[in-house]
């Protein structure tokens, strides 16, 4: 549900189909739209006040997964039409830093509309560690938010699918 509560958000895919799209529809279920159909794509959140979108990415299922940002949501439906499709979403971890294959998760700040969090594993050296990046929504600005890495070596064994940050904005569980 969109902060205003005047939309509904989330990934559906057709009847036989594994590729789940990014959906929007006004509360009332009219105006339904898809606005990311060219990428798996799931888990869709709404920033605090609606602007901005971010949702899982990628490969099918929980493999090679990035975060995937659709900026400036908060037009007429009818100007969301596939507006996440090619250069229309940014991939936030993507920008970041250098990737090994696993899972992202992510958070908005609720107490800054532009910032996200993110995890990944990410490449230092020959080891697979997982990383906590906070960022504007574009991926400026970013900024390692755990100082000690956890390092998982070659065959990660913790997956973080979820996260979630405190209502004040000082703690991501």
């Amino acid at each position: 549900l969109s902060p205003d509560g005047t939309r509904v958000l989330f990934s559906a895919a057709p009847v036989g189909s594994f590729s789940p799209s990014v959906q929007v529809a006004a509360a009332d279920g009219s105006g339904f739209v898809t606005v990311v159909s060219d990428i798996f794509s799931s888990y869709p959140r709404y920033n605090q006040i609606g602007t901005h979108l971010a949702f899982k990415c990628g490969a099918p299922g929980f493999v090679n997964t990035d975060v995937c940002v659709v900026p400036d949501v908060n037009g007429a439906l009818a100007t969301l039409v596939n507006k996440g499709n090619g250069a229309g979403k940014i991939f936030l971890t993507r920008v970041l830093r250098p990737l090994r294959g696993g899972p992202s998760a992510f958070a908005w700040n609720p107490t800054n509309a532009n910032q996200i969090a993110t995890i990944r594993d990410t490449v230092i050296g020959a080891n697979t560690v997982l990383r906590l990046f906070i960022s504007n929504f574009d991926g400026t600005g970013s900024v390692f938010a755990n100082g000690i890495p956890l390092i998982l070596g070659g065959d990660s064994s913790i997956v973080v699918q979820e996260m979630s940050w405190s209502p004040n904005g000082q703690f991501l569980v």
